[in-house]
């Protein structure tokens, strides 16, 4: 009688542990077709300027300050992967347009550029800051 229930706690405590990782796996499904529909150049509505440029699966950033980051649409979120992982929630999402919350409220509305002359937009290079772990040089700082 004992073994019966050793067995039992031992079968509930295994689909206990893997319940939750199959939960995670389902809510973290990309959605291909929502990331089909951002690749091409998009113009912020307000300033009519050129924003960022999707291909693939990674958005390049007009500004050459920052750098291209990896990104993937999971429900209604786009998750973007650089040095850390932000969420941005997905407001509307069509063909030519697309409006996303930003992480302080506001709601960026962009639209797809339609001109062949906005898509021909140069890709920033952007070096990767990969940082090395051997060191270069040691200094000495002494007050006196």
């Amino acid at each position: 009688m004992n073994r019966f229930f050793i067995i039992l706690a031992g079968c509930v405590l295994l689909n206990a542990c893997s319940s939750p990782s199959q939960q995670k796996d389902k809510l973290e499904k990309e959605n291909l077709e929502a990331k089909s529909l951002l690749q091409g150049v998009w113009i912020d509505d307000m300033t009519e300027a050129p924003l960022l440029r999707i291909k693939g699966d990674t958005i390049h950033y007009i500004n050459e300050a920052v750098a291209p980051k990896k990104f993937k649409i999971i429900g209604d979120s786009l998750k973007t992967y650089g040095q850390q992982v932000s969420s941005y929630h997905i407001k509307k999402q069509g063909e030519h347009i697309f409006w996303i919350e930003s992480a302080i409220g506001d709601i960026l509305q962009l639209s797809k550029a339609d001109n062949a002359v906005d898509s021909l937009l140069p890709i920033p290079v952007v070096q990767s800051q990969e940082r090395s772990k051997e060191v270069v040089q040691k200094d000495l700082v002494v007050y006196y």
